[in-house]
């Protein structure tokens, strides 16, 4: 590895966008012609489904396929198998915290709290931040056409607008909190429990 790109290239850089990059871009990549000569296998999850195929149908997929997953690269040589599981350009840094957004379900709706399980506070969960935690405006985004908040107030704007962000200790209490997590809409007809989509953000 070395001998293809400098250190500093490797450590802003990684496998799984160089593969990308390759057939999109039409840049010549020494890394991908490596693993052509090596008869290396990618390991894809599409939905529920996964799959093994060669390099050279993963690299003609690319340019038509948006919605499969890059799971990990096997060497296939003189009998040996080296797996390379790909699971992030940059590792998580010691006592580094995981969030995960928590998106509304409704829009123009009332919002009137947010229920986190006391389970899942045992289960490494450290804060549900909304705007309540923000110490001065709600400010997430200034256009043209003025601010955007960060998470919705007293009322949402639309489906899909950000409502609070879990922070726990490890991706998986996370993840496993923001499915769980409970918003209470103030609907027109009355009071409505809904189960909220997730997105996480590692930072």
């Amino acid at each position: 590895m070395e001998k293809v790109t400098p250190r500093f290239m490797r450590n802003s850089a990684g496998l799984g966008g160089n593969l990308l990059m390759t057939p999109r871009n039409h840049v010549p990549s020494d890394i991908v012609t490596l693993l052509l000569i090596v008869d290396s296998l990618v390991n894809l999850m599409n939905g529920l489904k996964s799959e093994e195929i060669t390099m050279e149908e993963f690299l003609r997929r690319l340019e038509t396929d948006s919605k499969s997953i890059l799971l990990q690269i096997e060497i296939v040589k003189n009998n040996v198998v080296v797996k390379a599981v790909y699971v992030d350009d940059i590792p998580s840094p010691t006592n580094c915290l995981h969030g995960a957004f928590i998106f509304s379900t409704k829009p123009l709706a009332q919002l009137k709290g947010i229920k986190l399980k006391p389970k899942l506070v045992a289960d490494g969960v450290n804060a549900v931040i909304s705007f309540k935690a923000i110490p001065r405006k709600n400010v997430g985004i200034k256009t043209g056409f003025g601010p955007e908040p960060l998470f919705a107030d007293d009322f949402t704007r639309c489906n899909g607008q950000y409502v609070a962000l879990v922070v726990a200790d490890i991706q998986k209490h996370v993840d496993k909190a923001a499915d769980l997590t409970m918003v209470d809409y103030d609907m027109e007809n009355g009071t409505t429990h809904f189960i909220c989509r997730r997105g996480y953000q590692e930072f």
